[in-house]
């Protein structure tokens, strides 16, 4: 099955999710003692968030053939295997998408799936190294909370979806993760 083929299977399943995660939208933030509402509704759109995620990492395990890192993926990848004894590598069958400073969306998606996976767990050295260059990298005034090193269970999928252009506004989003999907299978 080709990445486009998994796509137009799961196509009504993400259109659903990206409407669930819309609907999540008119949740106020005013601060970080917000009330426990605001987290329970926020850890919810961060599962339904993370499930786009999953399918995502899903469609692109589809694509069944190694990328080419890009320089920073090359540079990540040689560092972390001398950093864990050869133990934890970036994953190549990943490496496919479009550049998101420096990075391909495929790595990112990898990790994002991982740490939503395992969000229970501390996150691998690879999965780390990803967040620590999306953090430093971010280009919004505001920033996005891409922080993993919080030993709380604390997602950030959905602003994961935010970093990689998926807004989550419904139709808008999935727009825009389909398109990336059938770029990845024209790669």
């Amino acid at each position: 099955m080709s990445v486009k083929e998994a796509v137009e299977k799961t196509e009504s399943a993400i259109e659903a999710m990206f409407d669930i995660l819309a609907s999540y939208l008119d949740i106020p933030f005013t601060d970080t003692t917000v009330s426990d509402p605001y987290w329970s509704q926020r850890y919810a759109q961060d599962v339904v968030a993370g499930s786009i995620i999953q399918i995502a990492c899903m469609n692109i395990r589809k694509k069944a053939s190694k990328g080419s890192p890009t320089e920073i993926e090359q540079k990540m990848d040689t560092k972390l295997k001398t950093d864990t004894k050869g133990r934890q590598h970036l994953d190549p069958n990943f490496y496919w998408g479009r550049n998101i400073d420096g990075l391909q969306l495929g790595s990112i998606i990898h990790a994002a799936r991982n740490l939503y996976a395992h969000n229970d767990a501390d996150p691998y050295k690879k999965v780390r190294c990803i967040f620590k260059h999306l953090r430093d990298t971010d280009k919004n005034p505001i920033g996005l909370d891409l922080n993993v090193e919080r030993d709380n269970g604390f997602m950030v999928s959905a602003n994961v979806l935010h970093r990689l252009g998926w807004h989550c506004t419904g139709v808008d989003g999935y727009e825009a993760y389909k398109t990336d999907m059938l770029l990845i299978d024209e790669q």
